[in-house]
């Protein structure tokens, strides 16, 4: 088992993006962990690479990368770096509560370059800047779910609660019926 290099070598501290790591001997039990940051949740391997989804950070920082395989465990030279730097902030949701079309508006800084999603659903960006960003929302089923604003860095740091996806009926058919 060995690791020879991993890329990109820094991101958010929100999270979120995709580490590749190369190396040798990565089996489909390899694990990935940013020791001191948490596991890293491979989303896709093979017995050279591993591609892993970074945990958040609590502090901009340096954390080893490291592959287990069984009993063994190889880490790679360098450290992936937590920056603040590159990491959005989202501060505020407009409004927290909604259904199909509502227009979201979130305050914050870093969000010239970011996509939104609800739920696992786009939320479709009409316009943004370092300090907002505005999307309609799609279809979101009824649901209570976190707001996620990602840049090419990954996730932002959200300091407001999830949103609350409201059910909206548009009609129902038959309109009569007998017993």
């Amino acid at each position: 088992l060995r690791v020879t290099a991993f890329a990109p070598a820094s991101g958010s501290l929100g999270g979120g993006l995709a580490l590749t790591i190369e190396g040798q001997g990565f089996g489909p039990s390899a694990a990935v962990t940013l020791v001191g940051a948490g596991p890293c949740p491979v989303l896709g391997r093979s017995r050279t690479y591993l591609v892993c989804r970074t945990p958040p950070a609590a502090a901009a920082g340096g954390h080893a990368v490291r592959v287990d395989v069984g009993n063994s465990s190889a880490t790679a030279a360098g450290q992936f770096q937590f920056q603040t730097g590159l990491t959005p902030q989202a501060a505020s949701l407009s409004p927290g509560t909604g259904t199909l079309g509502t227009v979201l508006t979130i305050g914050g800084t870093g969000l010239a370059d970011v996509n939104v999603s609800v739920a696992g659903t786009e939320c479709d960006v009409t316009a943004n800047t370092a300090t907002s960003v505005t999307c309609t929302l799609g279809p979101v089923p009824g649901t209570t779910a976190p707001v996620r604003v990602a840049s090419a860095h990954g996730w932002a740091v959200n300091a407001f609660p999830d949103f609350v996806s409201t059910l909206s009926v548009a009609s129902v058919a038959p309109a009569t019926t007998s017993f």
